[in-house]
C-alpha cells in the first residue's frame, strides 16, 4: 500500500487514522508503523574508513601503551617484597594517580574559561547527545572491573595462566567488534591475532604445564582476607581465579568497545574521561577496606613512593593511549600490538628480581615481535595503496570537474 493512496478497503493506514491534509500526523504515524518508509528517520550511516596516516598513528599509540604497561608486572612485587608495600595500598595508590592522571588529561581538553566544557570532558555522560549516556556509564563500570581483576587475577592464580589468559583479550576484542561495530577484520590482522595468542600459550608452556601438575594446584579459595593479602603465599593455579583473569581481558576489550560506541555517538567529544572515575573507585575502594581491615596506607619505607607512583603514571599514560588508540583501529587490534609486552615482561622481571625467563618465554615473545613487523609491515603496504587510489580517483575527479568547465566555457563563447 502506499501513503494516500485509494480509499475504502485499499486506503493506508495514515489516510484511515488521520485527515490527508495532516503531513505532521502522517508522518510521525509512518515513523511509528512503517520504520522503512522515507517519511520515517534516516539510518545513520556507518562512519568513513580511518586514513592510513590517522591508522599508523593508533598503532604508534597503542605501543606507547604498551611500553608504558610492561614494568607494571615487576615494581609492585618490589614494593611488596621489600619496601612494606601490600595488595590494598599499592591498588589505593595505583588507581588513584590512574584516575587522577586521566582526569587531568580530559580537564586539559576543555575549552579555556570555559566551566561547562571542563564539567563534560571530566564527565561524558553529561553530554545532551541521544546515545551517550549508557556506554559512558558502562564504559565507567568496565574500568573498574578491568581494575579489579586484574589485580585479583595475580592473587587468586598462578602468574603464567593469569598472564596468558589476560594475553588472548585479542580475541574478545574481535568478537565483540564484529558483533556490536560490524567489524571486518583484514586476513593478515586475523592471522596474526591467532599467531599472537598461540605463541603467549608457547611462552608460558613450562609454568602452565608445572601449575596444571596436581599438587600444584590449589581448589580450596582463601578463607579470610588475612589469608588472600598475605605477602609469602603462595599463589597456585585455581580455577576462579582463571575465570578472574579471563574477565579482566574480556572487561578490557568491553571498555575499548564503549569507547569507540562514544566516540561514534558524539564526534569530537573528549573520551579520557571515561577511565577515571573507574580507577577513582577502585583507589577509594582499597582505601576503604584497608581501613576496616586495620591495613597500612601510607608505609614507612621512603623507597616505596618513588616505586609505586612511577607505576602509577606509566599506567595512567598507558590508559590514555589505549582510549586514543580505539578511536583510530578496532580494539581488536589494539589487543594485539599489546601483544608485544610478551617479551618485555620478562625483561623487567630479570632487571628488578633476577628472574631468569626460559627459553620458550624468549622464542615465544620474540615471534610475537616478528609478527608483528610483519602485519605492520603488510598494513604500511595496503594504506600506501589505498592513498595511490585515492589520489588517483581525486585528479581523476578533478580533470573531470576541469573538463565540464572548459566544456561550459566553449559553450558560452559559442552563444
Amino acid at each position: 500500500w502506499a501513503p494516500g493512496g485509494g480509499g475504502g478497503g485499499g486506503a493506508s493506514l495514515a489516510s484511515r487514522t488521520s485527515p490527508p491534509s495532516s503531513t505532521a500526523a502522517r508522518t510521525r504515524l509512518l515513523r511509528v508503523y512503517l520504520p522503512m518508509h522515507p517519511a520515517a528517520e534516516p539510518v545513520p550511516p556507518d562512519p568513513p574508513p580511518v586514513p592510513p596516516r590517522l591508522r599508523r598513528r593508533g598503532y604508534l599509540l597503542a605501543a606507547v601503551a604498551t611500553a608504558s604497561w610492561s614494568p607494571d608486572a615487576v615494581l609492585p612485587r618490589l614494593a611488596r617484597r621489600h619496601y612494606g608495600g601490600n595488595t590494598l595500598n599499592i591498588v589505593f595508590w595505583k588507581f588513584v594517580l590512574v584516575g587522577a592522571i586521566n582526569l587531568f588529561y580530559a580537564a586539559s581538553l576543555a575549552p579555556r574559561g570555559s566551566l561547562r566544557g571542563v564539567r563534560r570532558a571530566v564527565l561524558p555522560c553529561t553530554l545532551r547527545r541521544k546515545g551517550v549516556l549508557l556506554p559512558a556509564l558502562l564504559a565507567t563500570l568496565f574500568t573498574a572491573a578491568t581494575n579489579t581483576c586484574f589485580v585479583t587475577a595475580y592473587m587468586t592464580t598462578a602468574a603464567s595462566n593469569a598472564v596468558v589468559l589476560i594475553e588472548i583479550n585479542p580475541l574478545w576484542g574481535a568478537a565483540l567488534g564484529c558483533l556490536f561495530l560490524s567489524d571486518v577484520l583484514p586476513v593478515r590482522t586475523a592471522i596474526a591475532i591467532a599467531v599472537g595468542v598461540a605463541c603467549a600459550f608457547v611462552a608460558f608452556l613450562p609454568e602452565i604445564i608445572g601449575a596444571a601438575d596436581g599438587a600444584a594446584v590449589d581448589t580450596a579459595a582463601p578463607r579470610s582476607l588475612d589469608e588472600l593479602l598475605r605477602p609469602e603465599r603462595v599463589v597456585r593455579a585455581t580455577w576462579y581465579g582463571n575465570l578472574v583473569a579471563i574477565g579482566a581481558g574480556l572487561f578490557f576489550q568491553a571498555f575499548l568497545l564503549c569507547c569507540r560506541l562514544f566516540g561514534r555517538r558524539c564526534p569530537g567529544a573528549p573520551t579520557a574521561g571515561l577511565a577515571c572515575w573507574g580507577a577513582l573507585g577502585c583507589g577509594m575502594t582499597a582505601a576503604i577496606v584497608a581501613v576496616a581491615h586495620g591495613s597500612v596506607l601510607c608505609p614507612p619505607h621512603a623507597e616505596f613512593y618513588p616505586l609505586i607512583i612511577g607505576n602509577g603514571a606509566l599506567a595512567g599514560l598507558a590508559w590514555v593511549c589505549c582510549i586514543k588508540a580505539c578511536q583510530l583501529v578496532t580494539g581488536a587490534e589494539v589487543g594485539l600490538i599489546l601483544l608485544a609486552d610478551m617479551p618485555l615482561v620478562p625483561f623487567w622481571v630479570y632487571l628488578g628480581l633476577g628472574e631468569v625467563p626460559s627459553p620458550f618465554t624468549i622464542g615465544g615473545g620474540l615471534t610475537v615481535w616478528a609478527t608483528l613487523g610483519v602485519h605492520g609491515w603488510l598494513d604500511y603496504r595496503a594504506g600506501r595503496e589505498a592513498e595511490r587510489c585515492d589520489g588517483a580517483a581525486r585528479r581523476l575527479e578533478e580533470s573531470h570537474l576541469e573538463g565540464g568547465k572548459r566544456t561550459e566555457l566553449s559553450i558560452e563563447r559559442f552563444n
